[in-house]
């Protein structure tokens, strides 16, 4: 399995494919096995595709107590160095658009392009502000199926109860972030694209809208009929929706 060491974190990531890197970066709870396998497929014959497990989800470690977006963006930005890639390109989804922000405003020179999928740049703009979203007890009474893959997937590193410490720092860190503000979105220079599902009951519309229309030159796609994971489970479209901008925005692909 590779892994790649960052200041004291040691991050689980997979790749598939050559070329230009494209960065993918899971949301909340998730790991690469359950966001990112259609893409690390799809994507692979056109680019390089990394996939990583971020701080304390899944295999990668997380010695803090907390968990904080803008460190884990950092820790991102410090795997991308790791590996050598001086430009890369990224595609967020949920928590992971939030870290895509974040790194587009501090490394400009190094993100060459932005897909931004069930994004908001705002606490207030997102469900997961609310105190019940990861609540453990609640979890396992009302959706066991879900509590029983956060426990596997999260058992590698500290065992099959780390989900629920997962879950509380979850809670707190959507309380406070993202924090940004429309004047940070005008600073955005990458090719971005704003994408969502038309019955995503998890990112609000008009946060989805004010990115796309604060982000100088950004693009935006809704899918219909399509919820927040839209890119899992309508996977084909997804893959052609971003391949399609990767193609006219980035350079990437034959």
């Amino acid at each position: 399995m590779p892994y790649v060491q960052v200041a004291d974190l040691r991050i689980y990531y997979q790749e598939a494919g050559q070329g230009a890197p494209l960065v993918l970066l899971h949301g909340s709870t998730g790991v690469i096995a359950r966001h990112w396998l259609p893409q690390l497929a799809g994507l692979s014959p056109y680019c390089r595709v990394l996939a990583l497990d971020l701080r304390g989800h899944g295999r990668t470690t997380n010695p803090a107590p907390e968990l904080d977006f803008r460190q884990m963006a950092e820790d991102v930005a410090g795997f991308c160095a790791a590996l050598g890639l001086a430009r890369y390109h990224l595609c967020g989804f949920s928590m992971g658009a939030v870290l895509g922000l974040y790194l587009a405003l501090a490394y400009p020179e190094r993100v060459g392009s932005l897909l931004l999928l069930g994004a908001c740049y705002q606490a207030a703009g997102s469900t997961l502000v609310r105190g019940d979203t990861f609540v453990p007890e609640k979890i396992e009474r009302e959706e066991p199926e879900w509590a029983a893959a956060l426990q596997a997937n999260h058992a590698p590193v500290y065992g099959p109860d780390y989900w629920r410490t997962l879950c509380q720092q979850l809670s707190v860190a959507w309380t406070r972030q993202p924090d940004l503000a429309r004047e940070d979105l005008r600073r955005i220079a990458c090719p971005t694209l704003v994408a969502r599902g038309d019955r995503d009951d998890v990112m609000a519309l008009e946060q989805s809208l004010d990115l796309w229309r604060e982000i100088p030159g950004a693009e935006l796609f809704i899918a219909p009929g399509a919820p927040h994971m839209f890119h899992t489970e309508r996977a084909a479209l997804f893959n052609a929706v971003a391949l399609d901008f990767l193609r006219r925005r980035a350079g990437l692909g034959p």
